[in-house]
């Protein structure tokens, strides 16, 4: 009668790594800018999340001598208002898998692990929402959504806003530097200008290859090319896995 486990397995240990290694979870270049520039803040409490804006100038103009000046009110502020959102990642452990994952057996713990991959879950989730449409009414409000001309965001209209519009370009197909520098200098207002870039892997590229032909080699034993970081006008292009 034949048995299903031989004698060298029935007496040697398998060697496990003691290392769990990722092989899922994709790269949150935006989520990881937002954290580490001091966009991300902990706040608590308020039935809603309200950002005052200021939508349009004072009232102005020339004058001379003692000419009268218009002291006309102007509504110039108002306020976006969001919702809060909630993200969970579930972590499940029986006390019976527990026990055998214990002592010198346990090469990894099981509850660690675990831990790891529901922190892991939440980051990419969290920058997966980051990039949303607006099309799932419990996630956050995505990129997708914000960088439109024709939704509404906050509870304000882009469409009947042209302040709360986004700076778009629908019709360059080709990536140029011109084409970008466009876009770039009509999101900047006085100092405020971008400090950030976010594109597809795709794009990334390139953009990369528009750089590569000017990269000049002062070593002549050794040439290395390529790029481990790109800029544009002093802002960081970050890339997204797909």
């Amino acid at each position: 009668m034949a048995v299903s486990i031989d004698q060298l397995n029935a007496i040697t240990h398998k060697y496990i790594m003691p290392k769990m290694f990722d092989n899922i979870f994709d790269s949150n270049p935006l989520l990881k800018k937002i954290k580490d520039g001091g966009s991300y803040k902990s706040i608590s409490g308020g039935t809603k999340i309200t950002l005052p804006l200021n939508y349009a100038q004072a009232t102005n103009g020339w004058y001379s001598g003692a000419d009268t000046l218009s002291t006309v009110d102007v509504e110039n502020i108002t306020s976006a208002e969001y919702d809060w959102k909630s993200l969970f990642a579930g972590v499940t452990i029986s006390e019976e898998d527990e026990l055998k994952n214990s002592g010198d057996a346990a090469v990894v713990n099981l509850l660690k692990s675990k831990m790891e991959i529901a922190e892991k879950t939440l980051k990419d989730a969290l920058g997966t929402g980051l990039f949303s449409d607006g099309t799932t009414a419990k996630s956050i409000i995505g990129l997708r959504d914000i960088v439109a001309v024709d939704q509404t965001v906050g509870g304000i209209s882009q469409a009947t806003n042209s302040w709360w519009q986004a700076q778009v370009d629908s019709s360059t197909t080709t990536t140029s530097i011109s084409a970008m520098n466009s876009v770039f200098q009509d999101a900047s207002v006085d100092s405020e200008m971008p400090n950030y870039g976010v594109t597809t892997r795709s794009l990334y590229n390139s953009y990369y290859a528009l750089l590569q032909p000017q990269q000049r080699f002062m070593d002549s034993k050794t040439a290395e090319g390529g790029f481990q970081n790109l800029m544009f006008n002093g802002q960081t292009e970050g890339r997204l896995a797909a």
